[in-house]
């Protein structure tokens, strides 16, 4: 199966592949932009975080879109599902990483609506997940804003043994929602 491309107003979601490697590292390797995670990423980190998303694409039909502006064609970060375990559950996780310099403009949002829906219409999932640091309020308020919600919260070895929040939409939630749209 081909990977889709999505598109919003103002994005052009693609699968992150190598092509898009210097433009990504740029924002990985960013400190602030990568303050919630546990260090920012060096090269390999990069090629590796590329090489895994490859990976899901080929074995579960998604993966990461990298983020990229249609009216200049600027890569502003990624997004998209992985299969991650979290706090010993596995799940399909929607995540998000928008470079600064463009935090507050609604991009997470407008991109993780497109790749709900893709999970929901052209996957057939039965649920999707997110997880954030309880410190991380804009992360939290765009999941809340594709209709997730708060399911637990736990402490994340994976990230400094941080607080962190597992936030859910299921199928039949996102069913609701779209019908009362």
């Amino acid at each position: 199966m081909t990977p889709p491309v999505l598109t919003t107003s103002r994005l052009r979601l693609e699968p992150l592949t190598e092509q898009h490697f210097d433009a990504f590292a740029s924002v990985l390797k960013d400190r602030e932009t990568m303050s919630y995670y546990p260090h920012a990423f060096d090269d390999m980190a990069v090629e590796g975080w590329i090489t895994r998303n490859l990976g899901f694409w080929t074995e579960f039909g998604y993966g990461r879109f990298a983020i990229i502006r249609q009216s200049d064609d600027q890569l502003l970060g990624d997004a998209g599902l992985m299969r991650l375990t979290v706090n010993s559950r596995e799940v399909n996780d929607i995540g998000w990483v928008i470079h600064r310099d463009h935090w507050g403009t609604g991009y997470a949002s407008e991109a993780a609506k497109a790749i709900r829906d893709d999970a929901f219409d052209r996957l057939s999932l039965d649920a999707i997940h997110a997880n954030m640091p309880v410190d991380h309020p804009a992360s939290r308020k765009v999941a809340e804003h594709i209709g997730m919600v708060e399911i637990m919260r736990f402490n994340n070895p994976k990230n400094r043994d941080i607080e962190t929040h597992l936030l859910e939409l299921t199928l039949a939630g996102y069913q609701t929602s779209r019908a009362a749209r």
